[in-house]
C-alpha cells in the first residue's frame, strides 16, 4: 500500500493555533486562498475552513479585519474616491505622510484595497488614470485594421475602411464609427456622432495630430485646423492636441480601441459587407454590446457609468455643425473676391488686404481678423462668372469716378489705339459700377505681353465687324494666334545656301570642278558582249 503523504495525514485533523494564526496573517497581507494553501502546503478546503477565523460550523460567521484597519478613517477614503481620486493615489499619499511607528506603514496596497472593498462593495473604484465626470474625451483612429472594410459590388474589390474611436475619460464609454478616409469631412462627422452617443459634450477633446485637427504640431502650442477650431467652438469644447511622441496624453483611447478591436475581430470572420452603411451599422451595434458588458473590477458596465457621467457633460447645441471649407483671398480693386469662379463683394476698405472665406453648402462668409464682414448666398456650381454684390460695399459714386485706376487704364488703352480705347470705355460704362468689369479691362491690356498693339487693334476691328463689341481677353488672344498661323502658312519657303545639299552651289563652281576631275582621268571605254552580266 502506498504510504500517506504529510498533507493526507494532516487532513481531518484540527489545525493548531499557530497554523490558524498564520492563515489569518497571510490573509491580512492580501493573499488569496490558493496562495495561502500553496505557501502553507495545505488544501484550499482547509484554508476555507479557517478563512473567517473560526472553524466551527455552529458559530456565527465573523468578518475578519486587519488590526491596522481599525485606525483608518474609511469615510474620508470613500469621499476621496467619490470625488474622482484613484484609490491607489489616495493610499500612496497616506503612506508618505505616516510616521515609521504607525501600524499602517508598509501595508501593501492590495491589503488596503481588500479592506476597502469589504466595507464599501457598492462604491465603484477609480482605477488607473481617471478623470472627473465630463472632464474630457480622447479621439483617435485605429492604426492596424486588416479585414475591416466592405466589398464594392460594382468593382468586386475589397475596400479597406478606417475605424474611428472616441472614449470618455471617466466612464470609459466607447463610441466607434467606420469611414472611408480620415479626411476632414469624415473626421468631423465621426466626432459629432461620438458627442451624440455620449449624450453631451465633454469640456476637453484630446486628439492625435491628425491633419483635419492640427495644421502644425508642437510640444506647447499646436496650430489647429481652422475648420476643427470652428467645430470645437460650435460645440463649446476645448481642443487639446496630444504632444508629439507622448502616448500617455491619449492612452485611454489607445487601450480601449485596441480592446474593442480584439473583441470585434473574431466576429468579422466569415462576414461580408457590401456597403459602408452595412459595415457602419454592424460596428455600432457591436459597440453597444461592448459597452453593456459588466467590467469585473468596477462591477458596472460602461453604459451604466456613462449614465452617471451624462449630467456632467455640456449640452449639445440645437443645430448640428455644418461642415465648411476655409480659404484665404485678397479683395480686388473692384471690391470683389473670387470663390469657385464666381465673385462676391467685400467692403471697399478691405481692398488689398487678406481676408478669410468660410464656404458652406449655402453661404459664403467673409472674415477679417476674426470678425465677419460680409455674407452672401453661394452660387450654384454650374454658374460661372456671376457676381453677388452688396451695393453698400462700394465706395460712394462720386469718389469711385475720381479714383485713379479707371483713368490710368484709359490712358494706357489710348496709347494702344482708338479701338482698344473704345473697348475699355464701353466696359467701364457697362454695369452698375465703373469697376464692375475691371478684371476684363486689365486682362485686355495685359495681352500686350504676348501680342503687339497693331495685332490687338486688328483683332478688335475684326470682332466689331462680326458684331462682337465686347470680346473677352481669351477670345482676342486666340484670334491673334490664328492670324499668325495663317500668315506663316502663306509665306514662301526661302532656302539658304548649304554646300551639303544638292543643287545649292553655284553653277560655275560645279562646272570648274567637273572639268578638273575630267582632266586628271583617262577615259577607257569598256566593250561589253551580249553574254556579259556585269553591272553597267
Amino acid at each position: 500500500m502506498k504510504p500517506l503523504t504529510e498533507r493526507e495525514r494532516m487532513a481531518g485533523k484540527r489545525k493548531g493555533a499557530r497554523m490558524i494564526q498564520e492563515i489569518q496573517r497571510l490573509k491580512g497581507l492580501g493573499l488569496g486562498k490558493k496562495a495561502i494553501a500553496r505557501a502553507l502546503r495545505i488544501s484550499r478546503n482547509t484554508v476555507k475552513q479557517y478563512w473567517e477565523g473560526d472553524e466551527g460550523e455552529n458559530r456565527a460567521p465573523t468578518v475578519y479585519q486587519a488590526p491596522w484597519s481599525e485606525v483608518v478613517d474609511w469615510e474620508t477614503v470613500r469621499k476621496s474616491v467619490e470625488r474622482g481620486q484613484a484609490l491607489a493615489h489616495h493610499w500612496e499619499a497616506v503612506q508618505e505622510a505616516l510616521p515609521q511607528a504607525d501600524p499602517r506603514k508598509g501595508v501593501p496596497y492590495v491589503s488596503f484595497w481588500r479592506e476597502y472593498r469589504r466595507r464599501f462593495p457598492e462604491v465603484p473604484l477609480v482605477l488607473g488614470q481617471m478623470y472627473p465626470p465630463g472632464a474630457n474625451c480622447e479621439i483617435d483612429y485605429k492604426g492596424s485594421r486588416p479585414n475591416f472594410g466592405f466589398v464594392d459590388p460594382a468593382l468586386g474589390k475589397f475596400v479597406l475602411c478606417e475605424l474611428f474611436g472616441a472614449v470618455l475619460g471617466f466612464s470609459r464609454y466607447l463610441s466607434v464609427d467606420a469611414s472611408l478616409t480620415q479626411q476632414k469631412a469624415d473626421f468631423l462627422r465621426s466626432v459629432e456622432t461620438a458627442y451624440r452617443d455620449f449624450g453631451g459634450v465633454p469640456k476637453v477633446s484630446v486628439t492625435d495630430n491628425l491633419t483635419p485637427a492640427v495644421t502644425k504640431a508642437g510640444k506647447r502650442d499646436a496650430d489647429l485646423n481652422p475648420d476643427y477650431a470652428s467645430f470645437c467652438a460650435h460645440y463649446n469644447t476645448a481642443a487639446m492636441p496630444a504632444r508629439p511622441r507622448k502616448p500617455k496624453d491619449k492612452n485611454q483611447i489607445e487601450s480601449e480601441l485596441g480592446l474593442f478591436w480584439r473583441w470585434l475581430r473574431p466576429s468579422l470572420v466569415g462576414q461580408t459587407f457590401h456597403s459602408l452603411s452595412e459595415l457602419r451599422e454592424y460596428t455600432r451595434k457591436a459597440a453597444e454590446r461592448y459597452n453593456t458588458r459588466v467590467q469585473r473590477r468596477t462591477g458596472q458596465s460602461r453604459a451604466q457609468r456613462r449614465e452617471e457621467e451624462k449630467p456632467h457633460l455640456l449640452p449639445l447645441p440645437p443645430a448640428p455643425y455644418e461642415i465648411c471649407e476655409w480659404r484665404t483671398a485678397r479683395p480686388h480693386p473692384d471690391c470683389h473676391i473670387q470663390v469657385r469662379k464666381n465673385f462676391y463683394s467685400v467692403p471697399y476698405a478691405l481692398r488689398g488686404k487678406q481676408v478669410e472665406v468660410r464656404i458652406t453648402s449655402t453661404t459664403v462668409e467673409i472674415f477679417f481678423r476674426g470678425e465677419r464682414v460680409a455674407t452672401h448666398r453661394l452660387r450654384a456650381s454650374n454658374e460661372q462668372g456671376r457676381y453677388e454684390t452688396n451695393p453698400g460695399h462700394y465706395p460712394e459714386a462720386q469718389k469711385a469716378l475720381l479714383e485713379t485706376v479707371p483713368g490710368t487704364l484709359l490712358r494706357k488703352a489710348a496709347g494702344i489705339g482708338p479701338l482698344t480705347e473704345r473697348l475699355v470705355k464701353d466696359l467701364f460704362a457697362l454695369g452698375n459700377h465703373p469697376l464692375r468689369y475691371l478684371r476684363r479691362v486689365q486682362g485686355v491690356l495685359a495681352l500686350l505681353r504676348d501680342v503687339t498693339a497693331e495685332e490687338l487693334e486688328d483683332v478688335i476691328a475684326t470682332f466689331r465687324r462680326l458684331g462682337e463689341f465686347l470680346p473677352k481677353p481669351s477670345m482676342l488672344l486666340d484670334a491673334v494666334r490664328q492670324s499668325r498661323a495663317l500668315r506663316e502658312e502663306a509665306a514662301p519657303i526661302a532656302r539658304r545656301e548649304n554646300r551639303f545639299l544638292r543643287g545649292t552651289k553655284p553653277v560655275a563652281q560645279a562646272d570648274t570642278k567637273t572639268s578638273r576631275e575630267s582632266a586628271g582621268k583617262t577615259t577607257n571605254p569598256v566593250i561589253r558582249t551580249q553574254g556579259d552580266c556585269s553591272w553597267p
